[in-house]
């Protein structure tokens, strides 16, 4: 889900290559835990089209899911009343070991262990392999819209506490590049901001720092028509006074 919808088969990672197929794998992994009726599944792959034979094709589409998947017995895609459900454990999925790693690093951060910190946020920001589900968000896919926004939120979370937990170890010099990078991905995500203005500044590079700050102000008012908020406001207050480190 981090990334194109694949499936982990005998063989290695496997492409759904129907694109359809692709839509239903995504909206049932997005509901992982969860059955999804046959009516929700027509939703999501043909709104307000659905054809005479929606049922059926979906029918069909389960059957060539659970081939790819080798469902034997003990199936992962399950046939509950009215629908389907994808019965997978926390290390199925790769969105669901993502969380844990999450989890795991805010913990560490909030405890005070920023090495352990790094090492939990590392992992979980290596699990992605691209845009989540990008393969399967077309308009009209509400569920595996808001699971792929959800996804990206807590994604953008997470790199930014990989950040905090590099500064509070002092490692400004070593990302102040991979914070330009993802300013310039995200620029008005305020706090990717702050903690690049904050390792501008530990770094020397006080002007560079007040310029990130012009930019992103310039940006927010022009896009959003909004001030930088108190966070961002109250650092370059600090850096222009000298105390920004």
């Amino acid at each position: 889900m981090l990334g194109p919808v694949q499936v982990r088969t005998g063989a290695g990672w496997a492409t759904v290559r129907a694109l359809q197929q692709r839509q239903l794998l995504a909206v049932l992994l997005a509901r992982a835990g969860g059955a999804v009726t046959v009516e929700r599944l027509a939703a999501e792959l043909w709104g307000e089209r659905r054809p005479p034979t929606a049922v059926a094709t979906i029918r069909v589409y389960v059957m060539h899911l659970r081939r790819m998947l080798g469902d034997g017995p003990a199936r992962t895609l399950v046939t509950r009343d009215r629908g389907y459900q994808m019965a997978v454990g926390d290390a199925d999925l790769d969105s669901l070991v993502f969380d844990r790693l999450c989890r795991e690093g805010q913990r560490s951060l909030a405890g005070g262990e920023p090495v352990a910190a790094v090492a939990s946020l590392s992992r979980a920001l290596a699990l992605w392999q691209g845009a989540a589900m990008g393969d399967a968000l077309v308009p009209g896919t509400p569920i595996v819209a808001a699971e792929a926004a959800r996804l990206e939120q807590r994604r953008l979370g997470a790199l930014e506490r990989y950040f905090d937990a590099q500064l509070h170890l002092g490692q400004h010099a070593g990302v102040v590049e991979d914070l330009a990078e993802a300013v310039a991905r995200h620029p008005l995500r305020e706090r990717l901001r702050e903690q690049l203005m904050l390792a501008l500044s530990r770094c020397g590079r006080r002007a560079e720092a007040l310029e990130a700050y012009r930019l992103g102000r310039a940006l927010l008012v022009a896009d959003l028509g909004l001030e930088p908020g108190p966070g961002l406001r109250g650092l370059h207050l600090a850096i222009l006074g000298g105390h920004g480190q």
